[in-house]
């Protein structure tokens, strides 16, 4: 059974740099001291004019309507909810709405606190339209890491998504300041599939001023 197969849209600019390990770790990125303290905050999408670029290309974000963070990289829409979910382009936004309703819904409670976490089921996908899905956001823990992009605080969210015979956890290293993963990785437990979530981590990051 596949996973979510709308990943595989932002994937083609958020590719992966490195190959995704046990728990989240990756050999690019350095842990940089002890664990920031961050104040509980929710997550946002990147300001209007945000250049966002790994090994792969570069998106600059525009218009970001609430939890959908709208980016575009040589003229193509690439979507995501909060950057954690991808979306599709508009024009196959009705295949997966009801997907990304939930998961608009669950990620917008959820309070970047270590600990806390939200979990919601789903159904359907661009590759499964009758496949229900268990999906559990936990925040982990606080990291200070450094990436090709700069040295940034993080929170550390894992994403478990499962269906049937399929598991896998993806990590995403958020940085409030960005309002952005800046990292992700990606292990599957179980199931042969899910290889459409590529790890990554940000080579450059342009935040606007104002």
């Amino acid at each position: 059974m596949r996973g979510f197969g709308v990943l595989a849209v932002v994937s083609l600019i958020l590719a992966g740099c490195q190959t995704s390990g046990s728990g989240g770790s990756s050999a690019t990125a350095t842990v940089v001291g002890p664990a920031p303290q961050l104040p509980p905050s929710h997550l946002r999408c990147p300001k209007d004019g945000t250049i966002f670029a790994t090994s792969q290309g570069e998106v600059r974000f525009e218009d970001s309507e609430g939890a959908l963070c709208k980016a575009e990289a040589r003229s193509r829409e690439i979507n995501t909810i909060y950057g954690l979910l991808p979306a599709p382009e508009r024009a196959q936004w009705a295949s997966s709405k009801r997907h990304l309703e939930e998961g608009a819904k669950a990620l917008g409670e959820l309070v970047l606190q270590v600990g806390k976490s939200v979990s919601y089921a789903s159904i359907g996908g661009l590759d499964c339209q009758k496949c229900m899905w268990e999906n559990t956001f936990t925040v982990e823990r606080t990291e200070r890491i450094q990436i090709r992009a700069g040295v940034f605080d993080t929170f550390v969210i894992r994403w478990n998504q499962a269906s049937g015979g399929f598991e896998r956890d993806v990590w995403y290293w958020y940085a409030p300041d960005v309002g952005f993963p800046v990292k992700r990785a990606a292990q599957i437990h179980r199931g042969g599939a899910g290889g459409d979530v590529r790890p990554y981590e940000a080579k450059k990051i342009v935040v606007p001023n104002n």
